[in-house]
């Protein structure tokens, strides 16, 4: 009896399970196609999902089983179908309303429908303004609703207005317009009155480095401290020039007697008290080089550096008052005004000029200068 020939068809084809026939006809390792017909033992088909449309998830005609394991396979995070819960709100966030089967946004595409940036929104979320629908507990991914997109715009544009977060929720969980439109005037009146103090600091700056066309001719100096001899007492105004004119001759005089060598002009130190009430403590010294020995009222100082603003005086110290009351009012708003006593300086004193009217006195007040080339008259 002749033996027939071995089926070489493709699916008996050695290697492919046509050697084993009996595995075949026992149904071991065989698998049914799509028609339902019996595959070859060996022979695998691709999974019946790769067949399926992957379409985008909400997309009329698309599997989203599909789309998912196109995503995971792809390493792509799906973003999840907002699940309404018993009250018609998502189930796995606590902001939106019900989104019944639409699809979420990821933080990205719904930053790109609001206009607000991605830290925004992440910022939003961690103050509760604005509450993702979900928030996936492993990869942190944010998903929002698109009905969520109008109040994500009217965040954004009160918060362009320069509105606090607190006001823009208060504006958002008013039911009533009247009530927003209330909310909305405040903020208009806080930023009105923001704008006032604004304007009254700028035009203090425009005075700290403008001088006005009527200002006295003001000098900025800065003055080394100094070594001196001098004559410290409180008194009143009304004994200020006859008390500076005996100190200064008595100073004099201790100067030549001790043969000590002069630095500078004479000067003085008075309180704001002695100028601006009346009475205080007035000083009045001469810088000298070498030792000094104490003898009577006289006593070595030492004068400390300073940064001063000067106007000159010509004539008697009588007049020295009315000066520094409008270098005063000058200083405390055209300069940094600073603490420490006012300071003369005597160019012509008493004694090489008895004639009061050839007397020449600078009146210097501490100041912390900040003069620059700029600073100078402006117009009036």
């Amino acid at each position: 009896m002749t033996t027939p020939p071995p089926d070489r068809s493709p699916g008996n084809a050695p290697g492919a399970g046509g050697d084993r026939p009996q595995l075949a006809r026992e149904g071991k390792g065989a698998q049914t196609s799509v028609a339902g017909r019996k595959a070859p033992a060996g022979i695998r088909r691709p999974p019946a999902a790769t067949h399926r449309r992957a379409g985008r998830i909400g997309e009329p005609g698309g599997d989203r089983a599909a789309a998912v394991h196109t995503y995971h396979e792809q390493g792509i995070p799906a973003a999840p179908r907002v699940r309404p819960g018993p009250t018609g709100r998502p189930a796995t966030g606590s902001a939106g309303s019900a989104a019944g089967t639409a699809a979420a946004l990821t933080v990205g595409d719904f930053s790109r429908a609001t206009g607000l940036s991605v830290k925004s929104l992440r910022h939003y979320h961690q103050v509760g303004l604005l509450i993702p629908v979900q928030v996936n507990r492993d990869s942190g991914y944010r998903y929002y609703a698109p009905d969520q997109i109008p109040a994500a715009q009217v965040i954004r544009r009160l918060r362009d207005l320069d509105m606090p977060v607190t006001a823009v929720k208060a504006v958002l969980t008013a039911s009533d317009p009247m009530i927003r439109n209330a909310l909305i005037t405040a903020h208009l009146d806080r930023l009105e009155a923001e704008l006032a103090r604004t304007r009254a600091t700028v035009g203090s700056l425009r005075d700290l480095l403008q001088r006005p066309a009527t200002a006295p001719l003001v000098e900025h100096r800065t003055v080394p401290a100094t070594r001196a001899v001098g004559i410290r007492q409180t008194l009143t105004m009304e004994d200020a020039l006859p008390w500076w004119q005996g100190a200064l001759g008595e100073l004099n005089a201790t100067v030549r007697a001790q043969g000590l060598t002069r630095t500078g002009p004479s000067g003085g130190l008075s309180s704001i008290g002695l100028c601006r009430e009346g009475q205080g403590e007035a000083t009045v010294y001469i810088p000298v080089a070498g030792t000094t020995r104490p003898i009577g009222r006289v006593v070595p100082l030492f004068v400390p550096a300073a940064e001063l603003a000067i106007v000159p005086h010509r004539g008697s110290p009588a007049g020295v008052g009315a000066l520094f009351d409008e270098l005063d009012s000058y200083a405390l708003r055209h300069e940094i005004s600073v603490d420490g006593p006012l300071r003369t300086y005597h160019l012509r004193e008493p004694e090489p000029s008895p004639d009061p009217d050839q007397w020449e006195i600078e009146i210097g007040r501490p100041v912390f200068r900040a003069d620059g080339p700029t600073a100078g008259r402006a117009s009036a």
